[in-house]
C-alpha cells in the first residue's frame, strides 16, 4: 500500500487469508493508528487511481520490454512482475547499459560506478 497508493511512512498493509484468526493472536502489540487507517480506507475506495495505475504499469511494461529488446548485448527475460531479469551477453554491454541508464536519470549515479569484477 505504501508504494501503490503513495502512503510512505504509514506502516500500512493488509492481509487476505483463511488463517487470519490464527495469525491475529500472533500479531505485533501495536496497531495501525487512526490517521493511517483512514488514509488506507480512502485509498482502497479510489478505484480510479487503481485502474489508471494498472493501465500505466501495463503500458510501461510493454514499452520497457520493447526498449530492452533493442539494446545490443542485453538479453532480457519475460516477466509478469514489475521488473525484468536481464543478462549481459557481451563484455562491453554492461558498461554501456549502465551509462545509458545513468544518462537517462534511471540509475543512481553512485550505482553507475559499478564495474563487473
Amino acid at each position: 500500500m505504501t508504494k501503490f497508493y503513495a502512503l510512505p511512512g504509514l506502516r500500512l498493509g493488509y492481509l487476505v487469508s483463511s488463517r487470519v484468526p490464527e495469525l491475529f493472536s500472533k500479531r505485533e502489540p501495536w496497531q495501525v493508528n487512526t490517521l493511517a487507517e483512514l488514509a488506507g480506507l480512502a485509498s482502497l475506495e479510489d478505484r480510479g487511481h487503481e485502474e489508471a495505475t494498472m493501465q500505466l504499469i501495463q503500458r510501461e511494461r510493454v514499452w520497457l520490454w520493447k526498449q530492452l529488446q533493442t539494446i545490443p548485448g542485453i538479453r532480457a527475460f519475460p516477466s509478469d512482475a514489475n521488473f525484468f531479469l536481464a543478462r549481459c551477453v557481451r563484455e562491453d554491454a554492461l558498461d554501456s547499459f549502465i551509462r545509458t541508464l545513468s544518462d537517462a536519470k534511471i540509475l543512481n549515479s553512485r550505482l553507475s560506478r559499478y564495474r563487473r569484477s
